[in-house]
């Protein structure tokens, strides 16, 4: 079972797509604005460093292994990075404020989670690969956390119930796929196997990354 416990400033997690690095844990540092690179055996060092202010709250590679970066302080804006850490610039920036979560699909279309700045307008955005925006849907729930598997299957975090509830491409809820008593979801991700890695805290002394099957059990 892989239950680690996070440092207090961990924001949200993901795990790199590429083979050659798929034992390294990219997370988000949003109180000293930087990007965190963790080895197997825990090392911590500094991937990327963001502008002060820009609170980076949420991580996701391409097929390139470039970074994809969701600033949710400032314009609230998506900077991409090289895979070495460089800064390449904007993307695009979401047209409701407050981006979460980020995700990209076979296509390489970027999913951007938006918490509507607490107007509880959240919605989910849809650019392509040129950071062009597509469509958007809208969220009605407090929402942490955002993944999507192989099969375009949905993660979202909800904050209000504590769990993590699964959705299918269709838009059909699928129910709970785990639950936290008392504890927020903060990140989800999944490896290639379809495992499914994701960070909780309560905001105090708790915070938690915890590893699940695909069907949900915990490992």
């Amino acid at each position: 079972m892989l239950r680690k416990i996070l440092p207090s400033f961990v924001g949200a997690l993901l795990l790199i797509g590429p083979a050659a690095h798929a034992d390294i844990l990219y997370m988000t540092d949003s109180t000293n604005n930087q990007i965190l690179k963790i080895d197997s055996a825990g090392n911590a060092s500094v991937f990327a460093s963001t502008p002060a202010g820009a609170r980076p709250s949420s991580l996701a590679f391409d097929s390139s292994a470039n970074l994809y970066v969701a600033y949710n302080g400032g314009v609230g804006q998506i900077e991409r990075f090289s895979k070495t850490g460089l800064d390449l610039g904007l993307f695009a920036t979401p047209n409701n404020f407050g981006p979460t979560s980020l995700a990209f699909d076979s296509s390489q279309n970027l999913y951007v989670m938006t918490d509507g700045a607490g107007t509880g307008n959240a919605d989910v955005e849809t650019f392509n690969k040129s950071g062009v925006y597509l469509n958007s849907f809208v969220i009605y729930s407090v929402a942490a956390g955002f993944a999507l598997d192989s099969s375009a299957n949905t993660y979202l975090g909800d904050s209000n119930s504590f769990n993590v509830i699964k959705v299918s491409p269709s838009g059909v809820g699928l129910g709970a796929f785990a639950s936290f008593p008392s504890l927020y979801v903060r990140g989800i991700a999944l490896d290639g196997a379809g495992n499914v890695y994701i960070s909780v805290t309560d905001f105090g002394s708790t915070y938690n990354l915890d590893k699940f099957s695909p069907t949900g059990a915990l490992i």
